[in-house]
């Protein structure tokens, strides 16, 4: 799809999901966060258990230096993937800096 057809297209479909979980994609590779933020939140108001849409609220999270916030995402994550060695290590990686940091 040209790109004003996926605009148009994530417009005219606000149930997709995938859609909006990739313009937050977009949007964060723009440095729109408040816009990432916004389309991760409604995709994750679709799809609760969208990891990705959570993994992209995390780095915004992050780049905020809300840290408390992004560690409470991760300890979502791990509800649904509890085995997930990735989102475990990087839970505590971050819950030692916070500690190294105060």
């Amino acid at each position: 799809f040209p790109e004003q057809e996926k605009k148009e297209y994530v417009k005219n479909n606000p149930t997709f999901s995938v859609g909006l979980n990739k313009r937050a994609t977009v949007y964060y590779m723009m440095g729109r966060f408040d816009e990432s933020m916004n389309d991760i939140s409604q995709t994750l108001k679709l799809e609760p258990r969208h990891f990705g849409a959570m993994d992209g609220m995390v780095l915004i999270l992050l780049h905020q230096q809300e840290y408390e916030k992004a560690i409470e995402i991760y300890e979502q994550i791990l509800k649904i993937f509890p085995k997930s060695k990735s989102t475990l290590e990087k839970k505590e990686h971050l819950a030692d800096y916070i500690t190294k940091s105060a």
